[in-house]
C-alpha cells in the first residue's frame, strides 16, 4: 500500500477491531504483525519473533506493506500493551533525532572555515517520490474517496451537552486516541483533546469529523469521528502546497486553509507546528460566520498552545 502510513493502517485495524496479517518491507528486511480483533497477538522479523520483532518493524521507515484479511489462528505470544509500544519507539525516534543534531553540530564546529553551500536546485516539476506531480491526480482520488466516507451520517453516541452552542444537539463524543495514534513524549494528551474539544462543542452536529495529527507521518492522536486515511492524505495535501507556494514565491500557508466539498460539506486544515487539526463541517448545519468568526479563533489558540512546533 502507498500512500498511507503504516501507523494510519494500524489505527484502522484498532479501531475497526479487525483480524488481518500484515506483511511488511523495508531496506531489504521483511516483516509480519498479526492482529486478532483490532490486537496485536504475534509478529515476526528477519530472526526475530514476539514483541522483538514487532518492535523491529514498527521502528521501520516508511514501509511498503500489504494487508491480508485471510488471516488464520494465531498464539498470542505479544503480551505488552501496543500503545506503550508505539510510546516506546517514538521515544527511540526523538533520540535518534536528537543524536543525528548533536552530530551534525560537533562536524561543524570543527569545520568553521567550510565554504558555504551552493543554492539548492529548483525541485523539477516531474520529479519522483511524492513530490512527483505525475501523482498528485491518484492522491485527489484517494482524497475525494476518503472524504466520501465522512459525508456518511456519522453515528452520535450518548454524550454531555456541550457547553458551547446552546440549543444545538451535540456531536459525536471525543474518542480516547486509538493505540496507533499514542501521544508521543512532550506532548500534552489533556491539551491535545481539549483543541478537538473546543471545536465539537462550539460546532455540535455541524462537525462530521476531526482529527489532530501529526505532521511528520499522518497519525492521529485525538479526533471525533476519526478518518486515518484522511489524515494521511491531508498531510501529504499541506506539504504539496507549502511546496507549491514556495516555488511560485507566494507567502506560506497560515494558519489554516479551506476547500469546499460537494454538497454542504467543508475541508479546515490548521497546520501548526508539527501538528495539524482537520475538520470536516456541514455548512448547512452551522453559519459559516460562527464557525470562522467565533470557534475557529478559540480551536486555534488552543492548538497553538499545544504545539511544540
Amino acid at each position: 500500500m502507498k500512500g498511507i502510513s503504516l501507523s494510519s493502517v494500524i489505527q484502522v485495524i484498532n479501531l475497526e477491531k479487525q483480524s488481518c496479517d500484515i506483511e511488511a518491507r523495508a531496506g531489504g528486511q521483511c516483516g509480519q504483525l498479526h492482529f486478532r480483533e483490532g490486537t496485536l497477538v504475534d509478529a515476526l522479523a528477519d530472526g526475530l519473533a514476539g514483541e522483538d520483532a514487532a518492535y523491529e518493524i514498527l521502528g521501520w521507515d516508511d514501509p511498503e506493506f500489504d494487508v491480508s484479511t485471510e488471516h488464520s489462528p494465531r498464539d498470542r505470544t505479544i503480551e505488552a500493551d501496543l500503545t506503550q509500544m508505539l510510546l516506546e519507539i517514538a521515544r527511540r525516534r526523538d533520540e535518534e533525532l536528537e543524536e543525528s543534531a548533536r552530530s551534525a553540530a560537533a562536524q561543524d564546529s570543527v569545520a568553521p572555515h567550510a565554504a558555504p553551500p551552493a543554492p539548492p536546485l529548483v525541485e523539477s516539476a516531474s520529479g519522483n517520490g511524492r513530490g512527483g506531480a505525475q501523482a498528485e491526480p491518484d492522491i485527489m482520488a484517494e482524497m475525494e474517496a476518503a472524504l466520501a466516507e465522512v459525508r456518511v451520517e456519522p453515528e452520535i453516541e450518548a454524550a454531555p451537552e456541550p457547553h458551547g452552542a446552546p440549543g444545538r444537539a451535540p456531536a459525536p463524543p471525543t474518542r480516547g486516541a486509538p493505540p496507533a495514534a499514542a501521544v508521543r513524549s512532550g506532548l500534552s494528551a489533556a491539551g491535545l483533546k481539549r483543541v478537538v474539544q473546543l471545536a465539537k462543542d462550539g460546532l455540535g452536529d455541524a462537525l462530521l469529523s476531526a482529527d489532530l495529527f501529526s505532521s511528520a507521518d499522518g497519525t492521529s492522536y485525538v479526533g471525533v469521528n476519526s478518518r486515518p486515511a484522511v489524515c494521511a492524505l491531508v498531510n501529504q495535501v499541506t506539504e504539496r502546497l507549502n511546496r507549491a507556494f514556495d516555488k511560485g514565491g507566494l507567502p506560506p500557508l497560515g494558519r489554516y486553509y479551506m476547500a469546499e466539498l460537494d454538497g454542504s460539506g467543508l475541508l479546515l486544515v490548521a497546520p501548526c507546528g508539527d501538528l495539524q487539526l482537520v475538520l470536516v463541517v456541514d455548512t448547512g448545519r452551522v453559519q459559516l460566520g460562527l464557525l470562522i468568526n467565533v470557534v475557529l479563533p478559540e480551536v486555534l489558540a488552543a492548538l497553538e498552545e499545544v504545539s511544540p512546533g
